[in-house]
């Protein structure tokens, strides 16, 4: 996860340097980091998931 955002940030970065209205590249910077960071969250939680249907079936074996 944080390479992913870590990624996004160089991207949104590397973008700013070319920006001629600074007000339109923030909010534009802050949609594109939310949507990211939105994703990177829903991916931690799906694989928090995982481990706990992995979890909850070692204890049943046991």
């Amino acid at each position: 996860m944080a390479d992913k955002l870590q990624s996004v940030l160089a991207l949104l970065n590397e973008r700013a340097i070319d920006t001629d209205n600074w007000n339109e590249f923030v909010d534009k910077w802050a949609e594109e980091w939310t949507k990211e960071s939105s994703s990177a969250k829903q991916e931690v939680i799906g694989t928090a998931n995982e481990i706990q249907k992995v979890n909850d079936a070692l204890r049943k074996r046991l």
